[in-house]
């Protein structure tokens, strides 16, 4: 039901407010007095196409605003809440200014839309009669809608569309998974080669490190052994070492301490002192003997710190990198194999909501058709 109406800069008619209410309204009027301007400010609220010269002489735009009442099962409010444009109550307002320059706009409750929304929209909200023109019942795309009014099937209209809407959605998904089902085996096959390559590398934290200090180890074998036999030769077994010299000085102390005690203190710290020489030359001697020369061990090492490094190059500056990149491939190969399951799952699910849906239809094509029947009776 049209509530109020107000015209401004329209045709003939520079400003004009009706309000209307509930019952029969007649505006009367001699030829020429503005009455079918008014049908004209209805019609344009109800999606007509406008023209410039409709603006009054002398002005730039006309405005023509409409408040429009709307029952709770009122066909509107779907089209309303399916653009956003619904805003809880039980009025829209529908506002045209037009130019001109013919730069025309539409707003539904104040906000911006196209005329070819509000012509999908105004027919729901005014039905003009007259000579043939916009009568909404010879119009068929509205006689499912008006069927369904007599059929007081809203309810079932809402659940049908919610689940052709479901059904429409699982569908969507299935088949974006299926689309790209050849790039996920794809990937499965590439992070399983990669964390094989990883694995047979047997790598653990900080491997690369160690091997590089055992690598330089076995590398100076040899110098470490010269060095260490000729500390202890220099210390202990020649003939001129450090401990026979050191004997024959604390003997010579060792007299002179019989002489004047007041040497008795550096033949305990000569005694001191030569214990550790001894432990130095000990120490030499044994970790001389410990050094073995591996070619084998060297070159195995060398051999495996080349494959870490092609690895580094591949998958991660260093080892706990490579590890940190093998770790997150079995968690991504994991959640691709899952897709596997989710596509089962899904099959599944459109088949039940595709069942749901058809019952629901069928449903609802029985009461139409049922309705259809009392409909042209009552007609």
């Amino acid at each position: 039901m049209l509530k109020f109406l107000s015209i401004e800069n329209f045709a003939l008619i520079e400003s004009l407010q009706i309000d209307f209410h509930p019952g029969l309204t007649l505006i009367t009027g001699e030829t020429g007095s503005g009455k079918s301007i008014l049908v004209d400010a209805v019609a344009l609220l109800a999606g007509e196409r406008a023209s410039q010269e409709m603006v009054r002489e002398g002005f730039d735009k006309a405005r023509l605003e409409g408040l429009f009442e709307l029952c709770p099962d009122h066909p509107a409010r779907t089209v309303l809440e399916r653009a956003g444009l619904a805003r809880g109550e039980d009025e829209v307002l529908v506002r045209r200014e037009i130019s001109q320059t013919g730069t025309n706009k539409v707003f539904i409750n104040n906000c911006l839309t196209t005329q070819g929304f509000l012509a999908e929209l105004g027919p729901l909200l005014a039905d003009i009669h007259g000579q043939h023109d916009q009568q909404l019942l010879l119009q068929p795309r509205t006689h499912l809608e008006f069927l369904d009014a007599f059929a007081s099937n809203p309810a079932l209209l809402q659940e049908v569309a919610r689940l052709f809407a479901e059904w429409q959605e699982v569908k969507n998904q299935l088949a974006a998974i299926r689309a790209s089902e050849k790039e996920r085996l794809q990937k499965i096959d590439t992070f399983r080669y990669q964390i094989d390559d990883i694995q047979r590398l047997a790598l653990t934290p900080g491997l690369d490190q160690s091997l590089e200090f055992e690598r330089a180890l076995l590398a100076t074998s040899e110098k470490r052994c010269q060095y260490a036999q000729l500390g202890y030769q220099g210390l202990y077994e020649n003939e001129d070492s450090c401990l026979t010299l050191l004997g024959s000085v604390e003997k010579e102390i060792g007299q002179l301490a019989v002489l004047d005690s007041a040497f008795t203190p550096l033949v305990g710290r000569l005694a001191e002192a030569r214990y550790q020489l001894e432990e130095i030359a000990y120490q030499l001697r044994d970790y001389g003997a410990k050094i073995e020369f591996s070619p084998a061990r060297l070159e195995e090492i060398q051999e495996r710190l080349a494959l870490i490094q092609k690895a580094k190059r591949k998958y991660g500056s260093s080892v706990d990198e490579i590890l940190t990149y093998c770790e997150r491939i079995q968690k991504e190969t994991e959640e691709l194999l899952r897709a596997e399951e989710q596509t089962e799952e899904l099959s599944l699910k459109v088949a039940q909501v595709e069942e749901a849906y058809l019952q629901a239809a069928q449903k609802l094509s029985g009461k139409r058709r049922d309705a259809g029947h009392a409909l042209s009776v009552e007609v």
